[in-house]
């Protein structure tokens, strides 16, 4: 998970508990981080290779277009599927992620129960019902 927002990171922490997630998620709290994690770079050395990327955009030292270009761009990473989880709903943002290979884009909901059921519609298609490759980095 990509988070740069404190409480935004502890809401999630819990839904992510709920829904017996939170011991394999990371989180890193920048553009920057995302792209140093994704890549093992820096104190990232040993990290295992996400599954997901939950991805907000507005962040710190690169937001999340840039980090959807860096990584998608990548041909040992672009088959990482992105969601954009984020308090936007602005029709350029969405076009601008999609058009960054973006595998989704969500605007968070703004109350805890439908934060909870979106969690959970994302935990069941992705790690569910759809197929992803196996891990080969």
């Amino acid at each position: 998970m990509v988070e740069d927002n404190h409480d935004d990171i502890i809401i999630m922490k819990d839904v992510l508990t709920k829904h017996e997630m939170a011991d394999s998620v990371a989180v890193v709290r920048n553009g920057e981080e995302a792209i140093n994690y994704v890549f093992k770079k820096k104190e990232f050395v040993n990290v295992i290779t996400p599954d997901l990327i939950l991805l907000d955009l507005n962040l710190p030292r690169r937001n999340g277009i840039e980090v959807l270009q860096d990584i998608k761009g990548h041909a040992d990473f672009c088959h990482l599927p992105i969601i954009v989880l984020t308090t936007s709903s602005s029709a350029e943002d969405i076009a601008s992620c999609y058009k960054a290979q973006a595998n989704a884009f969500i605007t968070k909901p703004a109350d805890a129960i439908s934060l909870y059921n979106t969690i959970g519609d994302i935990k069941s298609f992705w790690f569910r019902t759809a197929q992803l490759p196996a891990k080969h980095v």
